[in-house]
């Protein structure tokens, strides 16, 4: 049953690799959300080829709270097949996918979930925040990057980092790089509603070196290319309209803004070039993500 008592019932799947410095801060930070109106009914952790001490702790934090199950992935096979394993094991109709390497502020499932008292939604995206500093090029590359995704979710809703959804499939495509807008396209396709909850806040540290930010974005791109390809699926990012007017709605214009703002656009470029190359000419296959080190 999805309500008990009046309260919305929730499973909740975590996806990781080698997350041994995060993991356990995770899981307490969702044993400690304030609940009013929702229920947490299970937690599953989804660690896939891990290598570091992930499972031990996630063990270990069984033995105090019962909701918790592991599932081991032997091989690392990508977010979207873990996202299966998690669609296969869960039990309630209502689901929270969350990326390992988040911190969800105190009421983040309370307000995720609460978009479903509505049963036109079939899919609901938290508010990411990142918590990198913003006094050099990469650390504003990644505020100002998760800025525009915010704006511009308030007027066409874009998923990332934290999402609800309503069990309404048993599957996504396993090969997909960008595993919450393949979500977006099979819930829109049924006809429910896709909400953005801005006040559900995940604290998220993104990449700290160019290399890094240029691997997440390339991924990314590459990925958004292919669901344009096989669903005629545009998420809001690709729209370059759109992207250029919140631009410069969202910056301001002291001379090392302007400079670190130019800075984003130039390894944007180059990233979404090399994503352009990856997707056309199949040079490399981003369903497997690499790690970005914390």
């Amino acid at each position: 049953m999805t309500k008990k008592k009046g309260k919305l019932r929730c499973s909740v799947g975590i996806f990781a690799y080698n997350e041994e410095v995060n993991i356990g801060r995770l899981l307490e930070a969702i044993n400690g959300q304030r609940l009013r109106q929702v229920e947490i009914a299970e937690v599953y952790v989804i660690a896939s080829g891990c290598t570091d001490s992930t499972e031990s702790i996630v063990k270990s934090l069984q033995k105090k709270n019962k909701k918790i199950h592991l599932v081991s992935e032997s091989e690392r096979k990508g977010k979207a097949s873990a996202i299966n394993l998690f669609l296969r094991a869960a039990k309630e109709k209502i689901l929270v996918l969350i990326s390992a390497d988040v911190i969800p502020q105190k009421d983040a499932i309370e307000r995720l979930v609460g978009a479903f008292k509505d049963p036109e939604v079939g899919m609901a995206g938290s508010r990411p925040v990142p918590v990198n500093r913003k006094d050099n090029l990469i650390g504003f590359a990644v505020n100002l990057e998760w800025k525009l995704h915010y704006l511009i979710s308030l007027r066409s809703p874009k998923m990332g980092e934290m999402v609800a959804i309503r069990r309404t499939f048993t599957k996504i495509d396993s090969k997909s790089a960008v595993d919450e807008p393949s979500i977006e396209v099979i819930i829109s396709a049924q006809g429910y509603r896709i909400v953005y909850v801005p006040t559900s806040k995940v604290n998220n540290k993104g990449p700290e070196t160019i290399r890094n930010f240029l691997r997440q974005r390339r991924r990314i791109y590459a990925g958004q290319l292919a669901l344009l390809q096989r669903y005629n699926y545009r998420p809001p990012t690709l729209n370059s309209v759109v992207l250029v007017r919140t631009l410069f709605s969202a910056i301001d214009y002291r001379p090392r803004t302007i400079l670190y703002t130019l800075g984003t656009i130039a390894l944007e470029i180059i990233a979404r070039l090399f994503g352009w190359i990856d997707f056309h000419f199949q040079t490399r296959d981003h369903s497997v993500w690499k790690m970005v080190p914390r």
